[in-house]
């Protein structure tokens, strides 16, 4: 399984189907831009322009391409946690096999050593 999809699957499931139609990457930015907020998606495609405010996240034509498949809807933008979690741990995991103490990746992810522990044992 490439990072890419595995990456996916940690995505909220309301967040699936909308990287499904903007894709993975554009996905992220509205996580990151308006994570544990509402954002309505406009009915038409008459009201989008480079002000839009989803526009100024993912760009005219990838707003255009959910107003065509969701519009009118309000979308539920979650924060992604498990996503977060699992990015810090792979960067964690890398950073050891690196030669990084678990004292200083605890210092620097501002977590015990023994979760820093946990990790290593558990990257999953």
């Amino acid at each position: 399984m490439n990072a890419h999809n595995a990456e996916m699957k940690l995505l909220p499931a309301s967040m699936k189907s909308i990287a499904e139609i903007i894709g993975f990457q554009a996905a992220l930015k509205m996580i990151s831009a308006f994570g544990g907020t509402r954002v309505s998606v406009p009915k038409t495609n008459r009201v989008i322009n480079d002000n839009h405010r989803i526009c100024k996240v993912i760009g005219v034509d990838l707003t255009r391409l959910l107003v065509a498949y969701i519009g009118g809807e309000v979308l539920h933008i979650p924060q992604s946690k498990a996503l977060d979690r699992a990015r810090r741990n792979t960067e964690i995991l890398a950073l050891y096999d690196e030669g990084m103490s678990a004292a200083k990746l605890a210092r620097k992810f501002q977590l015990t050593e023994t979760m820093i522990y946990k990790i290593l044992n558990n990257p999953a």
